[in-house]
């Protein structure tokens, strides 16, 4: 009797102790939903990022009157697409299951305080709404990323080169850009183009020239959507070399005339933009510019095609046997009587 007793009472023990450990495990367990946000927070209100490299260097980006600028780059617009994109994925990311919750880990898959390939924090007003370490990555477009103040380590679709922490991989690159269909003018060094009805053409077009559409439109597009690698600051200095252009074009809009001064700093294969409507210096790729240099007035046009003589029956006149240059059936020509035999 007292050894079943004994026995009824270990097995409730054990009972009791499993329930306990379930009951434990699925508290633990009930967080970590696979289709639950990981970081709850909507893009709309955001309006401020910072953004943290392995170096301790970053970025900043502030949303100013509804758009997004670099506050510590000049104050210059950032790309507002490349913008709404990181919101938009970090809004999307899903919490999924940990791989692992410990601080060891957190040091080993770099999502540590002090030790970590990016750090992200989302503001509104200052204070933050979300605020994430992304680490080490486990495979192709994924990473390893911790919310800050919890230990639970995941594996995220996301890339820490989606959050660059450089100026120039936020700033607007088409800050200079223009709408082509609104330019009424281009001047050029050897040639000049003006609109008329929905195109651009030469001011000097001959009667027996016509417009190469394929190069005038190349041309005209590069103009209009040129863009920049980066800002060099609102000052010249001597190196830029700007005294000497290596290009001056003047374009002509609805409401401004814009004139674009391209130099080129020595031993570089890039050039110097200074823009007529801006303090700015800009950072233009040699390869932008290579089509604009080479541009020459007989590559835009070609001579018109003289209509062939027709007969009154329709059919294009054909030559009389005395007509020079009139070919023989073995391939030789006859010039007149003295070519027949």
């Amino acid at each position: 009797m007292k050894k079943t007793i004994i026995l009824l009472t270990l097995v409730l023990v054990a009972q009791v102790g499993l329930g306990i450990a379930l009951n434990m495990n699925r508290q633990q367990m009930a967080p970590f939903r696979p289709t639950a946000l990981l970081l709850g927070f909507e893009p709309g209100v955001v309006d401020m990022i910072t953004i943290t490299g392995a170096d301790k260097a970053g970025i900043r980006l502030v949303k100013k009157d509804g758009r997004w600028i670099l506050p510590d780059y000049y104050q210059f617009p950032a790309d507002q697409e490349a913008v709404s994109t990181l919101l938009d994925t970090l809004a999307g990311l899903k919490e999924g299951w940990p791989v692992a919750t410990t601080r060891d880990a957190a040091v080993r898959f770099r999502v540590a305080k002090d030790d970590f390939e990016r750090h992200i924090v989302l503001l509104h007003d200052n204070k933050p709404v979300a605020d994430l370490y992304v680490g080490t990555s486990p495979g192709f477009r994924k990473v390893h990323v911790r919310v800050a103040g919890s230990n639970d380590i995941l594996a995220v679709r996301f890339s820490a080169h989606d959050a660059g922490t450089g100026a120039t991989d936020w700033l607007d690159r088409r800050f200079l850009a223009v709408d082509e269909k609104k330019i009424r003018k281009i001047v050029l060094p050897k040639f000049t183009l003006v609109r008329k009805d929905d195109s651009l053409v030469l001011t000097d077009l001959g009667s027996d020239e016509t417009m190469k559409k394929e190069p005038v439109g190349s041309l005209v597009s590069r103009i209009a959507g040129l863009r920049i690698e980066a800002v060099l600051g609102n000052r010249e200095k001597p190196d830029y070399r700007q005294d000497k252009p290596k290009l001056t074009i003047t374009v002509e809009l609805p409401d401004r005339k814009r004139v674009y001064t391209f130099s080129q700093p020595e031993k570089e294969d890039w050039y110097v933009l200074k823009t007529s409507d801006s303090d700015l210096y800009f950072k233009v790729a040699g390869w932008q510019l290579a089509p604009l240099l080479d541009a020459r007035r007989e590559l835009l046009v070609r001579k018109k095609e003289e209509p062939k003589k027709e007969t009154a029956a329709g059919r294009p006149e054909a030559q009389s046997p005395g007509d020079p240059g009139r070919s023989t059936a073995g391939g030789g020509s006859k010039a007149g009587p003295e070519g027949t035999r």
